[in-house]
């Protein structure tokens, strides 16, 4: 906990990645560790009844006979010579019964009655120390007599204990090994991905610290998406700043006149009714200067962060009201808007420059105006958008159009207006870095093109 705060402290990226990448680790290697240990487990076991097996035939080769009567001479294998060596082996008969000497001074092993022919394996449990594999036939001796036989052998369990033992404490020991190699890797490896979002952290410390003004482009394809955001969301904020200082300006310079008219009415004695009506024309003035500077500055620049905006519903309300405004000219107004068709930005700002544009199409139009928008593909991760509004007006050129973005300028001094549409039109491309430009309408009138990138 931060001391005052009452928030807890999160885990940083680089400590979350080492903790889950050490879990993910040490089970993986753990599981394999119980997997080849039973393996093993399981190969020791069936190589000791592969023992047992081999010593019975040993014991079977070693039988010689003797007037029908058997017996066992010393068998090759030399831990059935060896007390205390865990082998053991045994014959039983009728007539005879054999023990390696091995067995001296051990129990002998238990082995159930057999049917010719059959063989009994048993491995140690609770009660039984010992592996024990048994066969059961019929010696046949050269006089044609068959003497029933069994033949048996048996290692203790502490030849697997061991065995097994051995395996265990190497193989751990090389997991051990292994994941301590592993979890230095991850790391490193940890580390060396980090870079980019610790490079991130730096150059934002920079531009708090007034020592830089944006990111660098050069970052992997996984961060691009916030870099990008980033720096979008830093230009659009000097942006603005730039922008707020330009309109208090503008505004300090437009309320100069307007004040030194009202100060000069101010210091005269006696004011008479025209001084009063100088006095009303120079704040009215000042309101409008007040207005027309607020309304640039609250212009948003680009938004990199906004919700996708239908527009098909906003120009339906324009043209409703276009229709009202405009019904003595009977317009004949229609719009062609993509479905998919959205504005990446503030409302206020769309219905401004749509209202604009529709507005200035009826006003000099011969009563048709088309609204047309499109969704422009884009190899960003937002489209473009292109929205063009024609009339069958008079129309203008190129260099009439320039004059017109400019505050003030009229196209036609008898319409109704102050001259700032086309201004603020130019005013909200500029700050979404759209394009604006005019070109000769199919209508025979003025087509006004607005083309917002994609970002």
């Amino acid at each position: 906990m931060f001391p005052g705060t009452g928030k807890k402290r999160s885990a940083s990226l680089r400590a979350r990645y080492l903790f889950a990448g050490a879990v993910v680790l040490l089970v993986g290697l753990g599981a394999t560790g119980i997997a080849l240990e039973r393996s093993y487990a399981n190969g020791v076991e069936r190589n000791i009844r592969d023992r047992l097996e081999g010593m019975v035939n040993q014991v079977l080769a070693s039988i010689q006979e003797d007037q029908d009567e058997l017996t066992v001479n010393a068998v090759l294998d030399s831990r059935l010579q060896q007390p205390e060596s865990g082998y053991y082996s045994g014959l039983i008969s009728t007539q005879y019964e054999w023990q390696s000497a091995s067995s001296v001074g051990e129990l002998k092993a238990t082995v159930p009655e057999l049917e010719l022919g059959s063989e009994y394996y048993r491995s140690p449990g609770t009660e039984q120390r010992r592996y024990v594999y048994a066969l059961s036939l019929g010696w046949e001796t050269s006089s044609g007599m068959v003497i029933p036989i069994t033949v048996w052998s048996s290692i203790d369990r502490w030849h697997f204990t061991q065995e097994v033992s051995g395996f265990r404490t190497d193989l751990w020991r090389w997991l051990l090994g292994v994941a301590t190699i592993l979890l230095l890797l991850q790391a490193i490896a940890g580390w060396l991905g980090m870079q980019p979002l610790q490079r991130v952290s730096r150059q934002i410390r920079a531009i708090e610290q007034g020592n830089r003004s944006s990111l660098d482009d050069d970052y992997p394809v996984e961060l691009k998406p916030l870099t990008d955001n980033l720096n979008a969301l830093l230009s659009s904020e000097l942006a603005g700043q730039q922008r707020y200082r330009i309109a208090l300006g503008n505004l300090a310079h437009g309320m100069k006149t307007p004040l030194a008219v009202l100060q000069s009415v101010m210091e005269k004695p006696n004011l008479h009714n025209q001084d009063k009506a100088q006095a009303q024309d120079a704040i009215v003035e000042l309101h409008g200067v007040m207005r027309y500077q607020l309304e640039r500055a609250a212009s948003a620049a680009r938004r990199t962060i906004s919700e996708p905006l239908a527009i098909s519903p906003l120009v339906d309300r324009l043209i409703g009201a276009m229709e009202k405004v405009y019904a003595d000219q009977k317009l004949s107004i229609t719009a062609q808007i993509d479905e998919d068709c959205y504005f990446y930005g503030e409302q206020r700002d769309f219905m401004e420059l749509a209202g604009n544009l529709i507005d200035n199409a009826c006003k000099y139009s011969n009563g048709k105006v088309e609204i047309k928008a499109q969704s422009i593909a884009s190899e960003t991760r937002r489209p473009g958008m292109l929205f063009k509004v024609d009339d069958n007006g008079p129309g203008v050129n190129h260099a009439e159009f320039e004059q017109l973005l400019q505050r003030g300028m009229r196209g036609d001094e008898k319409a109704d207006g102050h001259g700032l549409g086309l201004a603020i039109v130019a005013e909200i491309a500029d700050a979404y870095q759209a394009r604006l430009k005019a070109a000769a309408s199919n209508l025979g009138g003025l087509q006004v093109l607005v083309e917002f990138p994609g970002f």
